[in-house]
């Protein structure tokens, strides 16, 4: 759980920059 977590992090983090980071999580969600 906690890789998942700096998973996360680190794709919002690279994410935000590109399609901010309301996107970045929306990505999440249909990659999971």
């Amino acid at each position: 759980m906690d890789t998942k977590d700096n998973f996360g992090i680190f794709i919002s983090k690279n994410f935000v920059r590109f399609s901010g980071k309301e996107n970045a999580f929306e990505w999440l969600d249909e990659t999971e």
